[in-house]
Parts: C-alpha cells; sequence; structure tokens
C-alpha cells in the first residue's frame, strides 16, 4: 500500500583480516605461558622451556625434557632445581608434580608463600579439542628469551586405530581411531621445547612434547595433556 513507508535493511560485512586474528589469538594466551629455567647452586638459571598453565593452582604442563637432563657416572638422575618466570616479572620455584615417558610430558607445581596463596592468580587458557581438518590455519607460540610467533597450516594428523574393548558392555564403535599428532609445516627450528599450537580462535590445540624426539613442529593433541 503506498500509504504505507518502506523498510530499507541495511547489511554490514565485516571483514576480518587473517593478521588481526593472529595477533588475538596470541594476546589470548600470553598470561598462560611461562619460561621454566633450570637453577644452579651459584644462582645462575639457565632456560629450560616453556610451560603452560593448565588449573588453577598452579600446575604447569612442560616437555619432559627439561627435567631429568643430568645423570652421574651410573646413570642415575640427578636432581635439578626449577623455577618459572612468569609473563609479569614474578619468579616462583617448582615441584615436579608428575611425569608420563610415554605422552613426553611433566607437570610442575608453583610454589606460593602463605601469603600469596589464593591472591596471585593463575591464568588458564581455552582449550580445543574439537576436530582438526588437514590445511587449517595455526599459530604457535615459542621463544626462549622473548615470545616468538610462528604460522602455518596443519600438514598431517597421526591417527591410531583403538583397541576393541575388553568389557562388551562398552560400546566404542568398530574402526575408530584417536588422534595422537599433529603435524604442521612450521619450520622446527623456529621452536623451543613446550611450544604451544593455537587455532585462529586463539584456543590451545596442541604442545610439544618429547615424544617426538625432538620434532618441534609436530604437537601432541591438547586432549592429552588434559587427560
Amino acid at each position: 500500500p503506498q500509504n504505507q513507508s518502506a523498510s530499507v535493511v541495511t547489511k554490514e560485512t565485516i571483514v576480518v583480516k587473517a593478521d588481526d586474528l593472529v595477533i588475538e589469538a596470541i594476546e589470548k594466551n600470553l598470561t598462560s605461558v611461562v619460561r621454566i629455567r633450570e637453577t644452579t647452586g651459584e644462582g645462575r638459571a639457565s632456560f629450560a622451556g616453556l610451560g603452560l598453565v593448565v588449573s588453577r593452582d598452579g600446575l604447569l604442563a612442560a616437555d619432559i625434557s627439561v627435567a631429568y637432563r643430568k645423570s652421574d657416572s651410573l646413570g642415575n638422575s640427578i636432581a635439578e632445581s626449577y623455577q618459572a618466570l612468569f609473563p609479569d616479572g614474578r619468579i616462583f620455584p617448582l615441584n615436579i608434580s608428575y611425569s608420563d615417558q610415554n605422552a613426553g610430558l611433566i607437570f610442575f607445581q608453583v610454589l606460593l608463600q602463605d601469603k600469596e596463596k589464593g591472591v596471585y592468580r593463575f591464568v588458564m587458557p581455552q582449550f580445543s579439542t574439537d576436530e582438526l581438518k588437514l590445511g587449517q590455519a595455526v599459530v604457535a607460540l615459542s621463544g626462549d628469551d622473548t615470545n616468538a610467533v610462528s604460522t602455518g597450516i596443519i600438514s598431517n594428523l597421526v591417527e591410531k586405530a583403538l583397541q576393541k574393548p575388553t568389557d562388551s558392555s562398552t560400546t566404542t564403535p568398530q574402526g575408530s581411531k584417536e588422534l595422537v599428532a599433529i603435524k604442521t609445516d612450521i619450520r622446527a627450528t623456529e621452536l623451543v621445547s613446550g611450544s604451544i599450537l593455537l587455532n585462529l580462535r586463539g584456543e590451545v590445540i596442541g604442545f610439544n612434547t618429547g615424544a617426538f624426539g625432538g620434532n618441534r613442529n609436530t604437537f601432541l593433541p591438547i586432549r592429552k595433556v588434559i587427560e
């Protein structure tokens, strides 16, 4: 009808640049990545690898190669001391809580003084266990002294067949597989022990561990770390 005014709908197209996504992904995780250092009796500290905050009470995941690096003439591991340098400049001593040789993981507990317990806040990242795709764009956060960023794609997803359950009540589909490694085309020389792998939403999808024999551009799926 002529007496009714026409309604005009205007749609706005927002273009998101890939660079912006990478920057946002990195900024979301800077407070969750720490630098683990080995200390000596002389008070010196040397970089050993990166650690990732995986609990709000200060549990850190790291590549198992950051620890047990020294041994005596009989091959027995020599006890070492470790500390964590946080992005805000705070330094805390660490205790080894647990290690998993097969996964190439070690977990450290941050030691706080009584006055800091319940006050100092550990920031966990966002994890993603969603299905990954070949060719998916990824970002690696690394660096020994300072933060370093590398970008690339997922070049291979390594899977293995799940064993058939012995319990007949378990309904695991036949032919099921689980993801055991995420390979990327990022140059391994650009990465350090404990580098983390992010999707473009800024979620952690992988973690570099000693399970891959020093192949820094191959990552353990974050689901394995959570488990």
